[in-house]
């Protein structure tokens, strides 16, 4: 007798398989999300340069000397970040970065 642990109808989503293409159609409203995130990120990306700008009295030098600070600030950061990626491998970083 042949057992079914993942029948064809069933009405509960989360007892598919992972390779069903039951799923399917929550793709494209993701990558809708991600598509309007990167737009953002990139939108205040492109103008708080100039934000700074203004706000450090037109001043480029305050400008890059804060962007200086900041990459001096994080650069401690991406070593260690660098190390412990390198110990526990790809997927657990990935599940510690969404945090």
């Amino acid at each position: 007798m042949k057992r079914h642990y993942f029948p064809d109808k069933v009405s509960h989503p989360f007892r598919h398989n992972r390779h069903s293409l039951s799923h399917g159609a929550i793709l494209p409203v993701l990558a809708g999300h991600r598509v309007l995130s990167f737009s953002a990120v990139s939108l205040v990306g492109v103008f708080m340069p100039i934000f700074w700008y203004e706000l450090f009295g037109t001043s480029i030098t305050f400008v890059l000397l804060f962007y200086f600070i900041n990459f001096l600030f994080k650069l401690p950061f991406f070593v260690v970040g660098a190390k412990i990626f390198s110990k526990i491998g790809l997927i657990p970083s990935m599940i510690i970065g969404i945090f």
